[in-house]
C-alpha cells in the first residue's frame, strides 16, 4: 500500500503540469469568444468579420 501511495503522489503533481497548457488554451479561447460576442452585441459586424478573415 505504501508503494502505491508513493506512486500516486508524484502523478498528482504531474497532472497539474499536464493540464496547465489545456487550461491556458481554454482561457484564451474563452476570452476570444467573449470579445467576438461583445462586438456582436454592440453591432460591430465589420470587426467580427475582420476577426475571422
Amino acid at each position: 500500500m505504501r508503494k502505491i501511495a508513493g506512486l500516486l503522489r508524484p502523478q498528482q503533481g504531474q497532472a497539474v503540469v499536464e493540464y496547465a497548457p489545456i487550461l491556458i488554451f481554454v482561457s484564451i479561447v474563452a476570452l476570444v469568444a467573449l470579445r467576438v460576442i461583445g462586438n456582436w452585441s454592440s453591432g460591430n459586424f465589420e470587426t467580427v468579420a475582420g476577426f475571422f478573415q
